[in-house]
């Protein structure tokens, strides 16, 4: 006992001691947050199934404490949209935004925020399940032929389930098993392999946006083009998926034969578990996508609100399948615990929500005639307009998020192309950028994890293969328009 200890607090035991304060405010801080998503949660589900437009307004102003609170711990991104947010709230008196405008962007803040609240579940479980680290390891292990198809295909799966966190798992998971065997190959067919790797697993999160039901992207179109249902989008979306799969490993290909690595670089084999390990988590997702389709078909509510009950019911399923009965305890105190930690996603996608139809109500009709008149009925032009110039924002700066809402917006307003080709030009701009945008959340968050920059995993990595992908999907547009298919 040190000597400067009172005598008479010698021999009392520690859980007497009074807690330090940073512990109660950050103990504090972490159980209010998950009480705001919660919250949030539940609003939401309960506006949609019990018509209680009531909630918009106890749970809208919760979410901003949500980010309020945590934006000290969260990207520069998330602190610029919060301030236009409210900047544009305030000024709603002296401008043309109205209370709907400001209305409208709460539901969809809400919505997106829920959506990403519930998806914490799912990765609250993930973590504990260790298939999901397996299975990152298997992909990782396939000879050069079939790697980038696996990593790909790891990227689409991890991601489908988990969104930024999967995108997270599998690139850590990956580049510490590269790590560790960092020591057998030469510098030079580490960072090849770690460049091969990576923007596969980039490419393949990208191209979620076209098609994954439980994707922020999607859903976030969704709630602009109301007409369309996620069923309407899925196949086409599902294509333009799969010949990017095509394109990036032709790609892939003919870079190993122009540079062969001499000698060939020792592929280490799967350990025994690894490739049950992947079909597990393949299932994982194919029983959940199928459970939300057979319940959105038999149940009289929306596609959204389907999403915002099945995926934390099923990670209560999961969870306790692992768990027992203890799982139901783990689950919320992992949940209250990492609720915190999910502030820059939430903040970022529900914030542009927001943000929106606010910013479209800012516009006005006027400003758009020049453009409306050059493209006449030219809809290819339209299409291929709202792709490039949501890839063109992202590059300088703004995020895919709001150019591709606020596009829509005007898109809804002023016409000139139908709803299903708008939906997949600004989704293949979204997807195109997640690869060629230095400052998008994808690249600061990859750039991170391995130690690369901004620039280097995106222009640098993935420069040329990005602007392949937005030739094909300028002709796929292009093409679609012209036989009437779009």
């Amino acid at each position: 006992m040190p000597a400067h200890v009172p005598v008479s607090l010698r021999g009392m035991h520690a859980p007497y001691e009074t807690p330090p304060v940073n512990a109660i405010m950050i103990t504090s801080r972490t159980r209010f947050s998950a009480l705001c998503l919660a919250v949030c949660l539940l609003a939401v589900l309960s506006k949609g199934l019990l018509s209680i437009d009531g909630a918009t307004y106890v749970a809208a102003p919760l979410l901003l404490a949500y980010i309020a609170i945590n934006l000290g711990h969260t990207s520069v991104v998330v602190r610029v949209f919060f301030a236009i947010s409210v900047l544009l709230m305030v000024s709603s008196a002296v401008t043309r935004v109205s209370a709907d405008d400001i209305l409208a962007g709460l539901d969809r803040m809400l919505y997106l925020g829920s959506l990403l609240s519930a998806l914490g579940f799912m990765r609250v479980v993930a973590a504990q399940d260790a298939h999901f680290a397996r299975a990152g390891r298997f992909l990782s292990s396939q000879p050069p032929a079939r790697r980038y198809v696996s990593m790909y295909l790891g990227g689409h799966v991890f991601t489908t389930l988990l969104n930024m966190g999967g995108l997270g798992l599998l690139v850590e998971t990956v580049v510490s098993a590269m790590q560790r065997r960092r020591a057998s190959m030469s510098e030079v067919v580490f960072q090849l392999r770690e460049r091969r790797i990576v923007s596969a697993i980039m490419r393949g999160f990208g191209t979620i946006a076209f098609w994954t039901p439980f994707g922020v992207a999607l859903n976030s179109m969704l709630l602009v083009f109301t007409d369309l249902h996620w069923a309407d989008v899925a196949p086409y979306g599902l294509l333009f998926a799969l010949l990017a799969l095509a394109l990036g490993w032709a790609m892939d290909g003919v870079e190993r034969r122009l540079k062969p690595l001499s000698p060939p670089p020792r592929v280490d084999p799967a350990e025994p578990g690894d490739q049950s390990s992947t079909l597990i988590v393949v299932l994982h997702v194919l029983v959940l996508g199928a459970a939300i389709f057979i319940l959105d078909t038999l149940l009289p509510v929306s596609f959204q609100l389907v999403l915002l009950f099945a995926v934390p019911i099923y990670a209560l399923l999961w969870i306790s399948a692992l768990q027992g009965r203890g799982g139901v305890h783990i689950l919320t105190g992992k949940f209250v615990e990492r609720a915190p930690t999910f502030v820059t996603e939430i903040g970022v996608f529900s914030l542009a929500g927001l943000i929106g139809p606010m910013m479209v109500a800012l516009i006005p009709d006027a400003l758009l005639d020049p453009v409306s008149a050059a493209l006449g009925n030219h809809s290819i032009a339209l299409a291929l307009l709202l792709m490039w110039t949501t890839v063109a924002a992202g590059v300088v700066g703004i995020h895919p998020i709001i150019s591709v809402i606020v596009l829509g917006e005007l898109v809804v307003r002023n016409g000139g192309i139908s709803e299903l080709a708008a939906i997949l030009a600004l989704l293949a701009g979204w997807a195109s950028a997640v690869t060629l945008a230095p400052f998008a959340t994808t690249a600061v968050f990859v750039g991170r994890l391995t130690g690369r920059g901004v620039w280097r995993v995106t222009w640098g990595w993935n420069g040329l293969y990005s602007l392949a992908l937005l030739v094909l999907f300028s002709a796929l547009l292009a093409a679609g328009l012209s036989f009437g298919i779009l």
